[in-house]
């Protein structure tokens, strides 16, 4: 089956480092046809930049961009092909996809409880792990803004003890806006293309590098709710 997917989507041979470089040039997400795509690299390295933080409005992209970067780097490591048009990547020995929380494993667990469960699995493998990728979404959006922010910068001062990689998505501007004026080295803010046309979104799904704040009041119009409750809040 594998080789089959192979073969038919074009998928390219990964070119396996010891250096700590990741790339996946005009990646494509396995969860989606070809001709729906916006082709997006994945760049990382151990040297310059091995955390994303990823921000913008919702719907642009953040989720779709983790996900299929979480499949390339399976994918490469289970085949040795890339959705891709180059590939290089280290072997890694953690894969982590962390999402939000949609269900509870225990009627006793509130959402935040919850999430933190799924930090305690993904914690630990960042000193039993040589290597990690990992992804999270809307990380601890199961709290308050203020402590999002602090469990965020927490974990990201985490990963930069060892050379794992990280993509963080996140809609606490604060968080970001602090650790780019901490100028803290390694990690860098991203958003996906994205315009607005009377009061709504145009999305064009391509990663730039750069903070974009979540514009919700443009999104909500663009999803069509009602126009009483967004023109209030922008009064």
């Amino acid at each position: 089956l594998f080789a089959d997917i192979v073969q038919q989507e074009g998928f390219t041979p990964v070119q396996f480092n010891a250096t700590g470089e990741v790339e996946i040039r005009d990646g494509l997400s396995i969860f989606k046809k070809k001709r729906d795509e916006v082709k997006n690299t994945l760049t990382l390295n151990t040297g310059s930049e091995r955390i994303q933080l990823l921000t913008g409005p919702n719907g642009s992209g953040k989720t779709f961009y983790e996900k299929g970067s979480v499949a390339a780097v399976l994918m490469g490591l289970a085949t040795g092909y890339a959705p891709a048009t180059y590939a290089t990547m280290p072997i890694f020995d953690g894969v982590v996809y962390l999402d939000r929380v949609v269900e509870r494993q225990s009627d006793e667990f509130s959402a935040f409880s919850q999430e933190v469960e799924y930090w305690k699995q993904l914690m630990p493998l960042l000193h039993s792990k040589k290597a990690v990728f990992a992804a999270v979404d809307e990380a601890f959006s199961t709290t308050s803004p203020s402590y999002q922010a602090a469990f965020t910068f927490g974990v990201v001062s985490e990963f930069l003890q060892s050379p794992h990689f990280l993509l963080l998505s996140t809609h606490n501007h604060d968080v970001v806006n602090h650790l780019e004026s901490s100028q803290i080295p390694l990690v860098g803010p991203y958003h996906f293309q994205f315009s607005t046309e009377n009061g709504k979104v145009q999305y064009q799904y391509k990663l730039q590098t750069g903070h974009e704040t979540s514009h919700a009041v443009e999104v909500a119009r663009t999803m069509e709710l009602p126009e009483e409750i967004t023109s209030s809040i922008t009064r």
